[in-house]
């Protein structure tokens, strides 16, 4: 929950970080009002079916692949190795690279396949099987924030500056102007053995605020 709040409030600074408590308080009724029906009577009905739509698997899977492409390939793994250097005071493992530039997407996107290629109609314990009617429920709180990735993806692309798709492409598939600029101050501030400048950081989080 505490991943929520903190990219919800980073990405609407004006609105929220001032009314962070309340913001927090509803987050969490809405979550305790939601949470009720895995507790009622049926509520291992319901619970399965997030458990096995949601909470894990096929979601959290699609999620996981799209989040290390993007932060390896699109942000790009040497840029986030700088980043944790200059964090962390020390350059992390090139295991750890390796595993964030192809070996972690290309395993996430072979469970998702095999559990997709060995799918079977969710059951809770050994007899009941769920209906078709719960399986369609299923799938769509999956898609429900599986599909928010390429629909969003589709939207940044379509906007972004370009005559050409390859150009679109292109404009979206590396870090902006600004982050881009922070990273080569951090990478100066590295090459020269110091700690890169807060100044720029500090003046958007006062102009935020």
């Amino acid at each position: 929950m505490e991943g929520f709040i903190t990219a919800m409030v980073d990405e609407y600074p004006k609105y929220l970080r001032k009314y962070r408590p309340l913001f927090i308080g509803v987050v969490c009724l809405v979550s305790y009002v939601a949470g009720c029906s895995c507790i009622t009577q049926g509520g291992i009905y319901m619970f399965t079916l997030l458990d096995t739509y949601s909470a894990s698997g096929y979601s959290l899977l699609w999620l996981a692949f799209f989040e290390t492409i993007s932060i390896s390939w699109v942000f790009g793994a040497n840029n986030f190795v700088s980043c944790l250097e200059h964090m962390i005071g020390y350059r992390p493992f090139i295991w750890w690279k390796i595993c964030w530039f192809g070996l972690t997407p290309a395993m996430i996107a072979g469970v998702f396949m095999f559990t997709l290629l060995k799918y079977e109609s969710p059951k809770y314990g050994d007899t009941y099987r769920y209906p078709l009617a719960a399986e369609v429920l299923g799938w769509f709180m999956a898609l429900s924030s599986m599909l928010v990735i390429p629909a969003y993806a589709m939207f940044k692309t379509i906007m972004a500056p370009g005559d050409s798709i390859m150009e679109k492409l292109k404009a979206v598939s590396r870090p902006t102007e600004d982050i881009q600029a922070r990273l080569a101050e951090i990478k100066g501030a590295l090459s020269n053995g110091g700690v890169a400048s807060q100044t720029g950081k500090d003046n958007n989080m006062e102009t935020a605020a």
